[in-house]
């Protein structure tokens, strides 16, 4: 977390972010108050999240959008834009107006959906890939607390000065996100010019979901879960009035005692996904979200809130590992069509599961929704397990390479990539090995003729320093896939070297605009060399950023 916090445009973006969710917080459930209020039904108020989660179905658009534009300047625009909608709440005085509370949770949809695409990609630039999951885990944390206090505070000016103050509020708290976003300083990735059709365009988010098998794994199990995570919307006020007889202002508590839980497992989801991976803290969140669903169906007060604490504590673990897992699995230029359909293809099932709650809670109860949802959860959580236990870990543990003077190899990787000579056991030839981060090179002194195309790869954070050792070595390769600099699809840079014994060497780096203007001079498109259709284009060396 202080390795997050050093960073200055970081600080930027969580503020603006904290004073937009506070007013959202406050507004979302005032409104469903207000519905629940002007009604005298349940299922009205559940309607409020299901307007509010429809317009999902065009994110594919909103990814596009994102995808298209400097995402700094569209933070701004769509702030601003969402601000104004919300002022139109200004004009509903009875249960006649119904319809402009749900247009504007509508409108207030579109906005969110955009809007949280355009974070994400907007945060994937902002930091490096091991930041990602603080990053994530803060927002969630930082959710969480204000969970504590602005539904409080909503339902708290709803009782004492009515909906139309936090209508205002609202509305205000979209000014300072525009000033966090107008003061980045960050480096986007340079949009690339339409290649496909529209329609293809649109669909990229979701191709590149279903060619990855971790993304593909995730979001079945996701769609599972939030079939059943839709039914919550609605039961939180049945759980408030029948279950514990008390008024519709009470969901404020409830959803209050939730974040305090969401708080605890908002700060422990980063340290546990550099522990256990995303994947793993995902199944075992779902595992814990089916707990607390059952904890709530009792009317016992105490057995309740224990509910609402383990939901809250365990429903971050799922979103971070998500989210992180989506953005360090995605290329820069897909950021936001990827996050968007992810978003779609979760949220679509979950509004329907919303209206079907709305329907089905008169009919059998909010006890048997919750038990609906604990099963939905365990099965989604199982089938990630199941995923999981069938895959067989594996990594290159390192690699081996003839040199013709050992130690003038030696001192080659030494000064190329800082690599660090380590004991070695006597094979009755030369070797030494070399520490590379988490794998080793091996040298073994022999007379062999290296092969022409034959190659390993390296991924460096900062190629510049490695270019310069080269240079000054005269190492570069510029026959084997004729120039020694190449960039590859999904903004992927390659310098091909040969070390003293001749072997072919590729060091991978990301970001192109990460390079020197002098690098950036020499650096050629493999598509300048060889023709690459769309299917090609899609490919992606695993390189982090």
């Amino acid at each position: 977390m202080p390795r997050l916090l050093a960073v200055r445009d970081a600080r930027v973006f969580l503020a603006g972010q904290t004073v937009s969710s506070f007013g959202d917080m406050a507004l979302w459930l005032a409104s469903a108050i207000w519905v629940k209020a002007l009604t005298g039904s349940s299922a009205a108020a559940g309607l409020v999240f299901f307007f509010f989660c429809a317009p999902t179905l065009l994110a594919p658009v909103c990814g596009l959008i994102v995808d298209r534009m400097e995402r700094a300047r569209l933070l701004v625009a769509v702030n601003a834009l969402t601000g104004c909608t919300v002022l139109l709440l200004l004009l509903v005085h009875s249960a006649s107006e119904l319809w402009l509370i749900y247009l504007v949770m509508f409108l207030y949809g579109l906005s969110s959906c955009t809007l949280a695409a355009t974070q994400s990609a907007l945060l994937r630039a902002l930091l490096p890939g091991d930041l990602l999951a603080d990053a994530n885990g803060l927002l969630r944390t930082i959710q969480a607390m204000l969970s504590l206090v602005a539904p409080l505070t909503g339902a708290g000016l709803y009782a004492l000065v009515g909906p139309r103050t936090l209508v205002l509020l609202d509305a205000a708290s979209f000014v300072f996100p525009m000033f966090c976003a107008l003061s980045l300083r960050v480096s986007e990735p340079r949009a690339r010019p339409r290649a496909q059709s529209l329609r293809a365009e649109l669909n990229a988010g979701i191709r590149h979901i279903a060619r990855s098998p971790v993304l593909r794994h995730l979001i079945a199990a996701s769609i599972c879960a939030v079939l059943g995570f839709g039914f919550s919307e609605t039961t939180v006020f049945a759980v408030a009035g029948k279950g514990l007889h008390k008024p519709p202002a009470f969901v404020g508590v409830l959803v209050g005692i939730q974040g305090l839980g969401a708080v605890l497992g908002g700060l422990s989801a980063a340290p546990l996904i550099r522990r256990i991976g995303e994947r793993s803290l995902i199944a075992l969140g779902l595992m814990l979200t089916c707990a607390g669903a059952l904890l709530e169906i009792p009317s016992w007060p105490p057995m309740v809130l224990a509910g609402l604490v383990v939901f809250g504590f365990s429903l971050p673990w799922v979103l971070v590992g998500l989210t992180t897992l989506v953005q360090r699995s995605t290329p820069p230029e897909l950021q936001g069509r990827v996050y968007a359909a992810a978003d779609a293809v979760i949220t679509v099932p979950q509004t329907i599961s919303i209206a079907l709650g709305a329907a089905l809670i008169g009919i059998i109860g909010y006890r048997a929704l919750l038990a609906a949802m604990a099963a939905s959860n365990a099965l989604a959580g199982a089938y990630l397990v199941g995923r999981y236990r069938r895959r067989v870990p594996s990594r290159i543990n390192h690699v081996s390479i003839n040199a013709d003077d050992l130690q003038d190899s030696v001192d080659f990787y030494v000064e190329l990539l800082r690599a660090e000579p380590i004991p070695t056991p006597n094979f009755g030839l030369p070797v030494q090995w070399l520490a590379l981060g988490r794998t080793q090179l091996h040298l073994f002194e022999r007379d062999m003729q290296p092969t022409s195309h034959h190659h390993f790869g390296i991924t460096v954070d900062d190629l510049e320093p490695v270019y310069r050792a080269a240079e000054r070595r005269g190492a570069f390769d510029h026959q084997s896939f004729r120039n020694h600099l190449v960039e590859l699809p999904g903004d992927v840079v390659q310098l091909y070297l040969r070390d003293p014994a001749g072997n072919l060497i590729e060091i991978d780096h990301h970001g192109v605009d990460r390079l020197p203007e002098d690098m950036r001079a020499q650096l050629k498109g493999l598509w300048e060399f060889n023709p690459q259709d769309e299917e090609q284009m899609r490919g992606r060396l695993f390189v982090p950023e």
